[in-house]
């Protein structure tokens, strides 16, 4: 039942629980690995202000119709890819687009998933890698084509305001 106000840099050292939670102009949050960030309303990040959620932490908000504002940052690693893997991924944020995320992947190795039908098998779709990214929806993105030949894990950042709430993605042709 007590409001998050950051006014100063601040790094979690466990699971930290708000009703709801702002970051200021200039403060810099940052919730550690293996850490969750409990919101029952909003995150609103103010201007210059940080909010950047680890790779294994998560933000979690309980209610599912509160509204959030300002771009956090979201963390997030592959397996150990090898040049020409792919790896699925889904923004947990709006506004991501999609070349911004993987820049050195070539514009033609970005795709979306599709289901084609009852009777044809699912199928992915080349995407325009100058899209953002569509909350709720899968896409495959590929390796760069100079990325190692030994399994090398690609460290993901999304950019972003925060998705809150039930996300339904239509599984139909196209």
């Amino acid at each position: 039942n007590v409001a998050a106000i950051f006014t100063g840099n601040y790094t979690s050292t466990a699971d930290l629980e708000a009703c709801s939670v702002t970051v200021n102009a200039g403060a810099n949050v940052t919730i550690a690995t293996g850490n969750t960030l409990i919101v029952g309303g909003s995150v609103t990040v103010i201007g210059s202000g940080t909010l950047t959620i680890n790779n294994n932490a998560a933000l979690r908000q309980i209610d599912a119709s509160a509204v959030n504002t300002g771009n956090i940052i979201v963390k997030r690693n592959s397996a150990g890819m090898v040049r020409l893997d792919y790896t699925a991924w889904s923004s947990p944020v709006s506004g991501q687009q999609l070349q911004a995320f993987s820049p050195n992947t070539l514009a033609n190795r970005f795709y979306q998933y599709l289901f084609t039908g009852t009777t044809t098998p699912t199928a992915y779709q080349a995407v325009n890698p100058t899209t953002n990214f569509v909350v709720g929806k899968g896409y495959m993105i590929r390796a760069a084509d100079n990325w190692p030949l030994t399994p090398t894990v690609f460290n993901g950042q999304f950019t972003g305001v925060p998705t809150n709430g039930n996300i339904s993605q239509p599984i139909g042709l196209g």
